[in-house]
């Protein structure tokens, strides 16, 4: 088998896999500070203001949706390929991991905040892979 020189060497013979997954490192990075900026924003607005607890549910759904929106999008501006897939796989990541996070401190939650967040998070992160693919920055001089 022949040697190939870097020249006529395949991408795909040099598949690295950790830059990717820095990149998903990256996004999660994204992810988690736009979910906290967005919770701590709505939890000083419900302290300020008398709403019901119910209220809170959704808008904590609200906010980890555009967080994974946000993380998938930022993903896929760096990988510039395949948006709906790593999108969809991004999402699945966020989506368990905060299911994981939400049986160990309240409990096991099965109901329709449980299946609105799932939907949500894997629905917004593969919209946000696709725009992060699809939309082009537009420089005029």
């Amino acid at each position: 088998m022949k040697n190939k020189s870097s020249r006529t060497r395949n991408k795909k013979d040099d598949k690295n896999y950790m830059p990717i997954i820095t990149k998903y490192a990256i996004s999660f990075f994204v992810f988690s500070l736009v979910s906290s900026v967005l919770l701590l924003l709505f939890s000083k607005t419900l302290t300020i203001q008398n709403v019901p607890h119910k209220l809170f549910v959704y808008l904590s759904i609200f906010a980890v949706s555009v967080g994974s929106f946000s993380g998938a999008f930022v993903l896929s501006k760096q990988i510039k390929e395949n948006g709906m897939r790593n999108g969809l796989i991004f999402g699945s990541i966020i989506a368990v991991t905060v299911y994981i996070i939400s049986i160990y401190f309240s409990g096991i939650e099965f109901g329709l905040p449980l299946y609105v967040r799932t939907f949500s998070i894997l629905i917004l992160s593969t919209i946000g892979g696709i725009l992060g693919v699809n939309l082009k920055r537009k420089i005029k001089y």
